[in-house]
């Protein structure tokens, strides 16, 4: 199971995205090999805020109606959100954001170790980085 971050989500949805070119062919890839993905509800929520802002309503609203057939949703819990503020007091750095340490505290529990993603910060917490 690969973990679809925001930062995948937004290169496939925005053609001026630097990594769009790479997120389609990485996204095309792992379908064709039936590659199980998830993501859970605060991408859901960051990444329809992020292209709403970017790419404007319409594509938010189809993102959210579609984000179904990309991906399992797992819907973030209270236990997971405190998990995760509590990882993010360790982490203590200011960049790191709590919907990526929502991220790696279910990544553990699954026990997925990849993410398709665009951001350092999976490397830094020991994930592979596919995309």
């Amino acid at each position: 199971m690969i973990l679809v971050d925001t930062s995948a989500i937004v290169a496939i949805a925005d053609t001026r995205d630097e990594a769009h070119e790479r997120a389609l062919d990485a996204l095309n890839n792992l379908r064709s090999e039936s590659t199980p993905l998830w993501t859970h509800s605060y991408v859901v929520l960051e990444s329809s805020a992020v292209m709403q802002r970017k790419l404007g309503i319409e594509p938010a609203l189809e993102f959210l109606t579609e984000i179904v057939n990309l991906a399992t949703i797992h819907w973030v819990s209270q236990e997971d959100h405190e998990r995760a503020v509590y990882r993010l007091g360790q982490r203590r750095r200011r960049n790191l954001s709590l919907v990526d340490c929502v991220s790696f505290v279910l990544m553990e529990t699954y026990g997925s170790t990849t993410a398709f993603a665009y951001d350092s910060d999976f490397q830094s917490e020991g994930f592979e980085l596919i995309g």
